[in-house]
């Protein structure tokens, strides 16, 4: 009977040990589950609050919405400016893009392949001066400045519905239409220019539709 008794108690505590670890692999595994879905219900706000502040950083007043954020392909929308007048703007844009988490050496963590703008908005100055981008000027011109490495050429841009207004001291020229960039280079172009009256001390100017 003391064999059995052992036996029994043995087997109580195999029971029990087997019963144990079930339990914390099962509660490791619904926290690792509930961790997911916390970490994907959250990590668009993460990413719109690191891409605001970044952008904070440099000077431009901005907000951003992520509607989905995966691991090649983000989607969303962005304004640049302030909330009643703003100077840059795209009602849905969609990424693609190449997570590289080990590049090292500087290199960095993701490269854009495509880029969809879907009714995007710009208001750019030119005077004496040149051209000028307002808040997005600084990034523009640095992002111009640096060298061009072949690996960041985005191989594809879509620019649907756009609208583009260049304030100039002879009036407001405003353009809508859609383009479609192919390693760099245009291959379709849907431009239309409303009729526009253009004036200044010399002489007055009309642009026809």
């Amino acid at each position: 009977s003391g064999a059995g008794g052992d036996g029994r108690k043995g087997g109580s505590g195999s029971g029990r040990f087997v019963r144990t670890a079930g339990g914390v692999v099962l509660l490791t595994l619904w926290s690792a589950a509930a961790l997911s879905v916390i970490l994907y219900a959250t990590r668009r706000d993460i990413a719109r609050e690191l891409t605001q502040s970044w952008l904070r950083q440099q000077g431009v007043e901005a907000r951003v919405n992520f509607e989905t954020l995966g691991l090649s392909r983000a989607t969303g929308s962005l304004e640049v400016g302030p909330t009643d007048n703003p100077e840059f703007r795209v009602g849905t844009f969609v990424v693609d893009y190449r997570l590289q988490p080990f590049a090292g050496g500087g290199q960095p963590m993701a490269r854009i392949q495509g880029l969809i703008l879907q009714q995007p908005f710009a208001r750019l100055k030119y005077d004496d001066k040149g051209l000028n981008f307002g808040r997005l000027d600084k990034l523009v011109r640095e992002a111009l400045a640096r060298p061009v490495d072949p690996r960041d050429q985005i191989q594809s841009v879509v620019i649907e519905d756009g609208l583009l207004q260049l304030v100039t001291p002879v009036g407001v020229v405003r353009a809508r239409g859609g383009a479609e960039l192919r390693a760099g280079r245009l291959v379709a172009l849907d431009a239309r220019l409303p009729a526009t009256q253009l004036q200044q001390t010399a002489a007055d100017g009309t642009v026809y539709e």
